[in-house]
């Protein structure tokens, strides 16, 4: 019977399978239906790290961003803050 993957690692990836692979008591053999060479698994190895590493660095940008922005909307408040102290108080912060 014919199938498609839903792994991460093979996403709509199609394979042959018993018709009752992976039931109670079924079979779990299955082939590919694209054969892969060696030299492309290599290829594709490589690209997964790199995406992985990508995503990573993503990740970590974004919870940099989220740091920045908190800090910005804390400076905000505070000079507004001030502000309203100045304007309440008719004061000026320099003479």
């Amino acid at each position: 019977m014919l199938r498609v993957s839903r792994t991460q690692e093979n996403p709509g990836r199609r394979f042959w399978g018993y018709p009752k692979y992976q039931v109670k008591e079924g079979c779990d053999f299955f082939v590919w239906t694209d054969v892969v060479s060696e030299e492309e698994d290599a290829e594709k190895a490589k690209l997964r790290k790199k995406v992985g590493s990508l995503k990573l660095k993503i990740k970590e940008t974004e919870r940099k961003m989220k740091v920045v922005v908190l800090v910005g909307m804390i400076e905000c408040l505070l000079l507004m803050l001030l502000w309203f102290y100045c304007t309440a108080t008719n004061r000026m912060l320099c003479p």
